[in-house]
């Protein structure tokens, strides 16, 4: 497994769930 992916997949998420709570 590569940690830099694994890296940013968590950023994205957390870029997503950070906007859904900006919506929100």
């Amino acid at each position: 497994m590569k940690r830099g992916s694994a890296n940013a997949l968590l950023l994205e998420v957390n870029q997503m769930g950070t906007l859904t709570e900006a919506i929100d």
